[in-house]
C-alpha cells in the first residue's frame, strides 16, 4: 500500500448522499413515531406521513387504517354511552361490568352477572368475571368449560339471546351440566344469556341470573343485548389498541434496524466509516474535557488484492470477515470501537488508552489474525493471512485535530509494512523518529 497524501479523506459525495437519504429515514420515522404515541392517548385524527410508498411509507399508511378503524370504534362507543352513560368512565372490561352491576338493576333484574370469553379454537369457554348477591361463588373465575355438544355452543352459532326461566327444572332436564348445577347452587332460580361477538366472531358470553324464577321476558332483551355490545365493543377496543401498540413497536423495530443498518458495515458487520467518524469525534471531545489519552490503530490486511486474485472475491470476502471477527475478539473493553476503515483496512478506536496501550492493542490484534492460520499464497510476509498495524495516541487539545491523530496512525501502518508487513509500528504526532515496529 503507498503512502497516503491525504490520510483522512473528506466525506466523499456519495456518503452525503447515503446521510441525507438516512437522515430522511430518520425524521419520517420519528413523525410515525410520534403520530403512533398521540394515537395511544386517543388523537386518531394526528397526521401520518404515508409518501413516498417505501417500506416506511406502507407502515403509515397501516397506521392510518388503523386510525381510522380506532376513530370509527370511538365513535360507535359515543353512541352507545348516550343510552349507558353510568359506564362512561369505565376503562377496562372488569371495570364497566362492575359499572353495570351496580347501576343497572333498574333495566334488568339481577343478583349475578358473569363474564366468560371463548378460546381461539371457539372449544372452550373461561370464566373472567363474576359478582354475585349470594354469600358463596360455586361459578367463580377461571372456571372453564368445553363447549363441544353443549347448550353454550348453541347460543354462541345462533348469536342470539337465551332466556332460562326456570334453572331447576333446566338442571332436571340437563343433569349433565356443571355450570347450572353451580348457578343453582347459588340460589339463582333464572338467567339470561348473550353471545358477545366481535368482528363477528364469538369473542366470549355475559350472562345475567336472577334469585327470582320467570324474571326475564323479551323486554329486558334489547337492555341486555346493548349492554353486551358493549362489552363487546370494549373487547375489539382492546384488542385494536393492542393492534396499534404492537404497530408501535414495529415502527420502533424498524427505526433500530435503519439506525443499525445505517453504521454497520454490510461484509464484516463491524462499525462503517461513517459511524467511525462520529465515533472518533465523539471520543476526541471526551479526551479534550477529561485530558485522556485517544488511543487509534489502523490495520491493513497484508497483500490483499493477491488473496482475492487468487482464491476469488467471494474468498476475499470471506477473509474479511474472519479478520474482522479476530480483531473485535482482540479488543478486551466494551467502551472500544473496531470498523471497517475502507478496503481491506481497519481502525480500532481506543478511548483513554496512552500510546503504550495503544501498542499492546496493536501487537494482540497481529497475533489474533496470525492465528487464523488462513491460507494466502500470494503473500511474501507469511504463508498466510496477517495483517500489518500501525498505532498513535493523543490528549485531544488545540490546534490539534482528529486528522493529525489520524494522520500519525496512517504513517505508523505505513512504516510497519516497509519494516515488512506482519507486525505493528506506533508513532506520536508530528514526530520523524524512527517508529518502533514489531512483530
Amino acid at each position: 500500500m503507498s503512502s497516503k497524501t491525504a490520510p483522512y479523506p473528506g466525506v466523499t459525495d456519495q456518503l452525503l448522499r447515503e446521510q441525507a437519504t438516512q437522515a430522511a429515514a430518520d425524521d419520517r420515522i420519528e413523525r410515525l413515531r410520534l403520530a403512533a404515541g398521540r394515537m395511544v392517548h386517543g388523537d386518531y385524527q394526528v397526521y401520518v406521513p404515508i409518501e413516498p410508498r417505501d417500506a416506511i411509507g406502507r407502515l403509515g399508511l397501516t397506521l392510518v387504517e388503523l386510525g381510522q378503524t380506532l376513530e370509527q370504534r370511538l365513535q360507535q362507543h359515543e353512541r352507545l354511552f348516550e343510552v349507558i352513560e353510568q359506564i362512561n368512565r369505565g376503562l377496562t372490561v372488569n371495570q364497566v361490568l362492575d359499572h353495570i352491576y351496580a347501576g343497572f338493576r333498574s333495566l334488568v333484574p339481577y343478583d349475578r352477572i358473569g363474564f366468560a370469553l371463548v378460546d381461539e379454537q371457539r372449544r372452550r369457554v373461561r370464566s373472567v368475571w363474576a359478582r354475585s348477591t349470594a354469600p358463596e361463588l360455586h361459578l367463580a373465575e377461571g372456571y372453564e368449560l368445553s363447549l363441544s355438544r353443549g347448550s353454550l355452543q348453541q347460543v354462541l352459532e345462533r348469536s342470539q339471546p337465551r332466556i332460562i326461566n326456570d334453572l331447576e327444572g333446566y338442571l332436571s332436564q340437563h343433569p349433565a351440566s356443571d355450570a347450572t348445577r353451580k348457578i343453582v347452587a347459588e340460589g339463582m332460580r333464572s338467567s339470561l344469556t348473550c353471545p358477545l361477538l366481535v368482528a363477528g366472531k364469538p369473542a366470549g358470553l355475559l350472562f345475567f341470573s336472577c334469585l327470582r324464577p320467570y324474571a326475564y321476558d323479551e323486554d329486558h332483551v334489547e337492555v341486555f343485548v346493548r349492554i353486551a355490545r358493549l362489552v363487546a365493543t370494549i373487547i375489539e377496543k382492546s384488542r385494536l389498541y393492542e393492534e396499534l401498540v404492537e404497530a408501535k413497536r414495529l415502527l420502533e423495530d424498524l427505526n433500530r434496524g435503519l439506525a443499525e443498518r445505517a453504521s454497520t458495515d454490510a461484509v464484516t458487520g463491524l462499525a462503517n466509516r461513517a459511524h467511525l467518524d462520529i465515533v472518533l469525534e465523539r471520543e476526541w471531545q471526551r479526551s479534550a474535557r477529561s485530558g485522556t489519552p485517544l488511543g487509534l490503530v489502523l490495520a491493513d490486511i497484508d497483500f490483499f488484492k493477491r488473496y482475492n486474485d487468487s482464491y476469488g472475491h467471494q474468498a476475499g470476502d470471506d477473509c474479511l470477515r474472519a479478520v474482522a471477527t479476530a480483531l473485535r475478539g482482540s479488543v478486551l473493553r466494551p467502551t472500544d470501537v473496531v470498523a471497517r476503515y475502507g478496503g481491506e483496512e481497519f481502525a480500532i478506536v481506543l478511548p483513554s488508552t496512552p500510546m503504550a496501550g495503544a501498542e499492546v492493542v496493536a501487537q494482540r490484534l497481529c497475533r489474533s489474525v496470525r492465528e487464523l492460520r488462513c491460507e494466502h499464497i500470494g503473500s511474501v510476509a507469511a504463508p498466510h493471512v496477517t495483517v500489518s498495524c500501525g498505532a498513535s495516541s493523543v490528549v485531544a487539545h488545540r490546534p490539534r485535530a482528529i486528522a493529525d491523530l489520524v494522520a500519525a496512525a496512517d504513517r505508523a501502518l505505513f512504516r510497519a509494512k516497509d519494516a515488512g508487513r506482519d507486525r505493528c509500528a506506533v508513532l506520536a504526532i508530528d514526530t520523524d523518529d524512527p517508529p518502533n515496529a514489531a512483530s
